[in-house]
C-alpha cells in the first residue's frame, strides 16, 4: 500500500473516530468493490462530459448517463451567472505540511470553481465532490473531506497566486477576508447540499481551532500507541474490522461470550439493560458479522478457512425460456393464470409430474454462501 492512503481527506474522518485504525489497516492490502469501481467510472465520465469528450457515454446505461448528466448540471448551476476565472477536474493537491516527516498525504478534488460574483462584488471558491453511492447520505456540514481539500487547494502556491493576481487586497494571511468558500456534496441518487463557510469558520480552518484539530488527529493516528474506538461510523469501511479485537470485544454478546464452555455457565434470562444494550448496537452487530462473511468468502475463494466451504446460492425457481411452449401444449388455456402471464410453478405442481416440472424450470447462481462441513462419526475418529 502506498503510503499516501494511510490518512487522507476520504477516509480522515475514521482515523478521527478511531486513531488505531490507521495502524490496523496500514499492512492490508487495498479491496474495491462493485460499487467502487462503478463510482470511478461515474466520476470518469462526469469528467469527460464537462470537458466536452464525445465519448463520455460509452458502455453507460440510460439511466447511468442520467446520473452523469445531472451532476454535470450541478456544476454549471455553480457557475451561472458568475465569471468564471478558473475551474479544475481532478486536480490533486499535497497535503504533506500536515503529516509528520516522510508520511505523504493529499487529496484529488473532483472539482474546483474559483469565479467572481459581480453582483454581490464576491469572490467564491467552490470545492465539490460527487458521490455515486445509492445508501448513505453524506452531508456537505462539517464534513472533513471537504475540509480537507479546501486546506490543500487554498495552501497551494500557483492557487494562490491566482488567487492574488485576481483579489485586490489579497495575501495568504486573509484569505478570509476576501473569499467565499462553499463546499459542495453532490449526490445524484439522494440529495445535494452545501456548506458556505462563515469567515470566522474559513478562519479557524486555515489558522486556529479547526487546523489544529485536524493536526492533533493526524499526530495521534500515526503514533503507536492510538487506540481504537469502535462505532458503525468508524468501521464501516474499515478494511481491518474481520480482524479486530476491540470490535469483537465492543459487539454485545460477542464480546462478553468468549468461548463456548462459559454459555453453559450463563443460562438465565438477560436483563432489560442487556436486551437494550444489544438493540442499541444492533447496526454494529450486523456490520461485525456481514464483515466477517465476506472475510472468510475472500479466504475460501483462496483456499481454505476452518470447516467451512463455498457452495453457489441460488435464485428462486422460475420457468425456462421455452417453457411456455410446452405448458400450452400440455395445459392448454390452464397454462396461464392471465391472458399474459403464466401460471405458478407451485400451481403448475399440482398438475404436472415432477419431471416436467424440473424439465421446464430452472435456478440461476446468485451468490456464494458459507456452510460448514458435515462430519460423520467415523471421519472425526479417523482425524
Amino acid at each position: 500500500m502506498s503510503k499516501h492512503t494511510l490518512i487522507s481527506p476520504s477516509n480522515f474522518e475514521r482515523r478521527m473516530l478511531c486513531p488505531g485504525s490507521l495502524n490496523a489497516e496500514k499492512d492490508l492490502p487495498v479491496t474495491t468493490s462493485i460499487y467502487a469501481e462503478k463510482g470511478t467510472l461515474l466520476h470518469d465520465r462526469v469528467n469527460k462530459l464537462i470537458n466536452g469528450h464525445k465519448e463520455w457515454k460509452k458502455d453507460l446505461t440510460d439511466d447511468l448517463q442520467d446520473i452523469v448528466r445531472k451532476a454535470q448540471a450541478y456544476f454549471y448551476s455553480v457557475k451561472q451567472d458568475k465569471k468564471c476565472i478558473v475551474d479544475l477536474h481532478e486536480q490533486r493537491f499535497n497535503l504533506d505540511f500536515l503529516t509528520p516527516p516522510f508520511e505523504d498525504m493529499g487529496g484529488t478534488v473532483d472539482s474546483v470553481v474559483f469565479c467572481y460574483d459581480e453582483k454581490n462584488d464576491i469572490y467564491e471558491l467552490h470545492v465539490i465532490d460527487y458521490k455515486f453511492g445509492m445508501g448513505v447520505k453524506v452531508e456537505a456540514y462539517q464534513n472533513y473531506q471537504l475540509l480537507l481539500y479546501s486546506l490543500g487547494v487554498l495552501n497551494d502556491f500557483n492557487f494562490l497566486r491566482l488567487l492574488e493576481e485576481n483579489i485586490p487586497g489579497f495575501t495568504a494571511n486573509n484569505i478570509h477576508e476576501h473569499l467565499k468558500v462553499f463546499l459542495h456534496i453532490v449526490q445524484p441518487y439522494l440529495f445535494d447540499s452545501c456548506w458556505e463557510l462563515r469567515s470566522d469558520e474559513l478562519k479557524a480552518l486555515l489558522y486556529g481551532k479547526k487546523l489544529k484539530l485536524i493536526k492533533n488527529v493526524i499526530e495521534v493516528a500515526y503514533s503507536e500507541k492510538a487506540i481504537r474506538i469502535p462505532s458503525k461510523k468508524a468501521c464501516q469501511f474499515c478494511r481491518a474490522k474481520p480482524t479486530c479485537s476491540s470490535l469483537a470485544d465492543t459487539v454485545p454478546i460477542i464480546g462478553n461470550i468468549k468461548n463456548i464452555d462459559t454459555i453453559f455457565s450463563r443460562i438465565r434470562l438477560l436483563s432489560e439493560e442487556e436486551i437494550s444494550n444489544i438493540y442499541d448496537n444492533k447496526d454494529l452487530i450486523i456490520l461485525y458479522i456481514n464483515s466477517i462473511e465476506e472475510y472468510i468468502k475472500n479466504k475460501l475463494s483462496e483456499g481454505n478457512f476452518g470447516d467451512y466451504v463455498l457452495e453457489d446460492k441460488l435464485s428462486n425457481r422460475k420457468w425456462t425460456n421455452e417453457a411456455e411452449e410446452q405448458l400450452v401444449k400440455i395445459l392448454g388455456d390452464s397454462a396461464y393464470e392471465t391472458t399474459k402471464k403464466l401460471i405458478s410453478i407451485s400451481k403448475a405442481e399440482k398438475l404436472l409430474s415432477k419431471e416436467d416440472i424440473m424439465n421446464l424450470t430452472t435456478r440461476e447462481v446468485t451468490d456464494k454462501k458459507i456452510v460448514k462441513q458435515d462430519y460423520s462419526i467415523d471421519e472425526l475418529l479417523t482425524n
